[in-house]
């Protein structure tokens, strides 16, 4: 009978339709015959192989894929709107911080959301926890960045970083634009081989001055390398 015909009688090696989406293969010895017709059915999505060796039925499997490709099925997806989607989002509310607070250096809790943003928003973001005082260094291993607050912790900061990998950032808080030049060339010196385009960035001691927009005039002389954040050349 002809492989196409949709009555199955006797003997019967496969079935193959151009008007139904199964096939079926009963006899692997017709199975050269039964691949060439089922060459160019993209129809048909639903294979048969029937076979009491699981080799055969392996082989015959691959060279079906190969033929017709893999298949992409498209489902519809309800749900209901309270269980909201699965996705990265997070929320972050626009204050002012209070320039006491920044005076006393106890603002490094609040600009810390901003150096994970400035870092690329990568992995969780870090937090400080409730009552914990503000770190000389701050550089947990799951970040890829690091802060270091206390510029007379230079030592502690390098042996963090040496064999540390994954790191695009490291902000450093001082004031010396001169001695931040030579600590940035320090922190290259030592980590940016095994982290390429390593940046190294320098943090205001008031951190106002990092995130300022609208100057005085006073503060608008100044350069603008002194009111924003920026990365240090050696």
């Amino acid at each position: 009978m002809s492989s196409r015909d949709l009555t199955v009688k006797d003997p019967c090696p496969f079935i193959v339709s151009e008007d139904h989406t199964a096939s079926v293969l009963f006899d692997v010895a017709e199975a050269e015959a039964w691949l060439e017709a089922l060459d160019g059915q993209e129809h048909i999505t639903d294979i048969y192989i029937v076979s009491p060796a699981k080799r055969v039925f392996d082989q015959l499997k691959a060279q079906v894929v190969e033929l017709l490709g893999p298949w992409l099925v498209s489902e519809e997806e309800k749900r209901p709107m309270s269980a909201g989607f699965a996705a990265n989002l997070a929320y972050f509310k626009l204050d002012f911080l209070d320039p006491e607070r920044v005076s006393l250096r106890r603002a490094f809790r609040e600009i810390l959301p901003l150096l994970w943003l400035k870092a690329g928003a990568m992995g969780p973001r870090p937090e400080l926890k409730r009552g914990e005082p503000e770190p000389p260094l701050f550089a947990p291993e799951d970040t890829n960045f690091v802060v270091l607050l206390e510029e007379t912790r230079m030592g502690r900061l390098l042996k963090a970083l040496a064999g540390r990998t994954g790191l695009s950032h490291v902000f450093i808080v001082t004031d010396a634009d001169e001695s931040f030049k030579s600590m940035a060339q320090d922190v290259r010196d030592v980590a940016g081989k095994a982290n390429p385009g390593l940046q190294v960035v320098q943090l205001y001691r008031d951190y106002l001055l990092n995130f300022m927009i609208n100057q005085s005039q006073e503060r608008a002389t100044r350069t603008s390398s002194e009111v924003e954040i920026r990365g240090g050349r050696a």
